[in-house]
């Protein structure tokens, strides 16, 4: 064999080892700045709104009170009535003002029209991601979707209006649910945009019993390749995680303080915190 074919044989498995380590990796192992963007910091829930604090939950106040010590923002998505998306969290307003009716069933003009919380307005996800973007230094945001409607057709229409308002802020928003349908459409409509599974558990009552439906829950939406798993403590398992993770990252939530944050970090190896209480390091 020639030197100029023993060469063009290197060339072409090194090719070949290379494309193999860009499906392996979905891109991360060459572009390592995609997920470092959004680990290695901690998030506030619902924006900077904890005890004391007395910002509305999910509102344009609490995100830039959050950007403004260093703190990405994790906050909840749901869709009106007439296809605006809009940052809350619960599927109706009984919680935040005790009206029962669903944000599903009211127009954006409706629903703004309704003080909740005391006397604060819903907030639409345009406006948070606006006065995120124009921040001299954007913070990464955890969008948590939720659909509130089922079949696939209604949430492929559900993630596209969504989507339609946060894809010029891409490159500071990735996306989360509990529904797996959710993700499946991000991963094939839109594989540049990081998504990520949230782990619900139906059963809090013992560690083995939730350790089981994590990994059950897994194993059934291997189809759907998170880039990042966000999960409770409780429903973590570095034993029982580590082989079908595939190399995605992550999230620990419901983290209080600092002390907690680095606890977890060095027991479960977390990427990222989302915390409720206290205020841990930004950036670690």
């Amino acid at each position: 064999m020639s030197m100029e074919q023993i060469l063009n044989t290197a060339v072409k498995a090194v090719m070949i080892l290379l494309a193999v380590y860009v499906v392996l990796t979905m891109g991360e192992g060459l572009f390592p700045n995609v997920k470092r963007r959004y680990t290695r910091r901690s998030y506030a829930d619902r924006g900077l709104c904890q005890t004391g604090k007395r910002l509305t939950e999910n509102s344009v106040s609490a995100v830039l009170a959050a950007a403004k010590k260093g703190y990405g923002s994790r906050i909840d998505v749901r869709i009106t009535s007439d296809r605006v998306p809009v940052a809350f969290a619960d599927p109706d307003l009984q919680r935040a003002c005790g009206d029962r009716r669903r944000i599903s069933e009211l127009t954006l003009k409706e629903l703004s029209g309704i003080p909740v919380f005391g006397n604060a307005r819903v907030a639409t996800l345009e406006e948070i991601l606006s006065a995120v973007s124009s921040l001299q230094e954007p913070v990464p945001l955890l969008l948590t979707l939720h659909p509130d409607c089922q079949g696939k057709k209604a949430i492929c229409a559900f993630c596209s209006d969504v989507t339609s308002v946060f894809y010029p802020h891409r490159r500071i928003c990735m996306v989360e649910s509990a529904d797996t349908d959710v993700i499946h459409y991000y991963m094939v409509n839109y594989s540049n945009i990081v998504r990520g599974l949230r782990m619900e558990s139906r059963d809090e009552s013992a560690l083995p019993e939730k350790e089981f439906l994590a990994v059950s829950r897994m194993l059934r939406n291997m189809k759907t390749r998170p880039q990042f798993f966000d999960t409770t403590a409780e429903l973590y398992s570095l034993f029982y995680w580590v082989p079908v993770t595939m190399g995605a990252f992550l999230i620990i939530r419901d983290i209080k303080g600092e002390e907690e944050r680095a606890l977890d970090r060095n027991k479960y190896r977390a990427d990222a915190f989302v915390f409720t209480e206290g205020e841990p390091k930004s950036t670690f």
